[in-house]
C-alpha cells in the first residue's frame, strides 16, 4: 500500500502522482472545444469527432463545423438538425427561420428537416405562425404535424392577416384555412373602445 494515513512517505507519494503522472499522462491530449453560445450548448468538437452532447455525429467535418443556433450546425459539405445530416440542403445558403421553418436558396423546408415545401421560392417566403405561410405563389397550411397543404382558391399576392384574422381581396379565413365570410360583408367589432 503506497499511502497509509498519517505516514509522510505516503502523503509524498500522492503529491508525486497529482503534480507528475496525471500531468505526463494528459500531455498531448486534445481537449473538446466547446460552443459557448446560450443558442448552441451540446455541441462539442473533440480531435477529429463532433458532438452532440454524447451523440456522435456522422460525416460531420470538425474543421468547418459550426453551430448555427438551437439544434441546427453546418460543416462545409452539409447542414445538420441534431444528429441528422439534411442531404438536400445548401450549407453555404442555409438560413433558420422559425417554427422548424429554414430554407436555403433553392428550397423551403419545414418540420425541423429537409422536407421540402414543393414549389415555395425561397426568396417571398415567410410565416405568419406555426401553421401558416406564403410566398408569391401560394399560402401553404400545416392541417397536421409533418403535412405541409397549398390552401386553395387563396389569392396569394393580396393574402394577410389582421386581427387575428386571415384574408385575402374576396374572403376570411381560418386558421385552417376554410371561409368564415365574405370579406366585403364581414365587419370586426372590438369589446375594447379606442
Amino acid at each position: 500500500m503506497l499511502y497509509k494515513k498519517g505516514h509522510a512517505f505516503g502523503k509524498i507519494t500522492m503529491v508525486m502522482i497529482i503534480c507528475l503522472v496525471i500531468p505526463a499522462i494528459l500531455k498531448g491530449q486534445s481537449f473538446k472545444k466547446r460552443f459557448r453560445s446560450d443558442d448552441c450548448k451540446g455541441y462539442t468538437i473533440h480531435k477529429d469527432s463532433v458532438f452532440l452532447y454524447d451523440a456522435y455525429i456522422r460525416f460531420a467535418d470538425p474543421k468547418t463545423f459550426k453551430c448555427i443556433t438551437g439544434e441546427y450546425a453546418k460543416d462545409k459539405n452539409a447542414v445538420f438538425f441534431a444528429t441528422a445530416r439534411l442531404q438536400k440542403t445548401n450549407p453555404a445558403t442555409f438560413v433558420v427561420l422559425k417554427n422548424g421553418y429554414s430554407k436555403d436558396n433553392n428550397q423551403v423546408y419545414f418540420n425541423y428537416s429537409d422536407a421540402i415545401i414543393p414549389g415555395a421560392d425561397p426568396k417571398t417566403f415567410m410565416i405568419y405562425e406555426l401553421a401558416i405561410s406564403k410566398d408569391k405563389n401560394a399560402v401553404y397550411s400545416q392541417p397536421e404535424i409533418g403535412k405541409i397543404e397549398t390552401a386553395s382558391n387563396v389569392d396569394a399576392a393580396t393574402f394577410g392577416q389582421e386581427n387575428g384574422y386571415y384574408y385575402d381581396a374576396t374572403y376570411l379565413y381560418s386558421i385552417d384555412m376554410h371561409v368564415l365570410a365574405k370579406r366585403d360583408t364581414f365587419e370586426i367589432h372590438s369589446f375594447f373602445k379606442k
